[in-house]
């Protein structure tokens, strides 16, 4: 159990340090939204919307975060490698995995 908790912690490590990524989610009326990123944002991480959820790549690892119906501008920030996200100061689970052909 324990060499399984480490590989984890391990396999999901940024290897260029602390990887934050912040912004704002915005969501129209037709239910889509854009994430805009600050100019202080850390990571070396893309981005893409759709389907009610924000995909975000970094070599070759994914994280996806299921995004909950929003009201104008919201707050977003992530630590690339934890377990949640964060809109509007309230934490949401996050899934990640490895691309296969990174």
């Amino acid at each position: 159990m324990v060499t399984l908790l480490l590989y984890a912690a391990l396999a999901f490590q940024d290897p260029s340090g602390e990887c934050y990524v912040r912004g704002y989610l915005y969501q129209d009326q037709d239910k889509s939204f854009t994430l805009t990123r600050n100019s202080d944002d850390t990571c070396w991480v893309k981005h893409a919307t759709g389907d009610n959820s924000l995909v975000m790549f970094h070599k070759t690892r994914w994280v996806m975060v299921k995004i909950p119906d929003l009201k104008g501008h919201t707050n977003f920030w992530y630590k690339w490698g934890s377990d949640k996200a964060y809109i509007n100061g309230q934490a949401v689970n996050i899934e990640w995995g490895f691309s296969v052909n990174g």
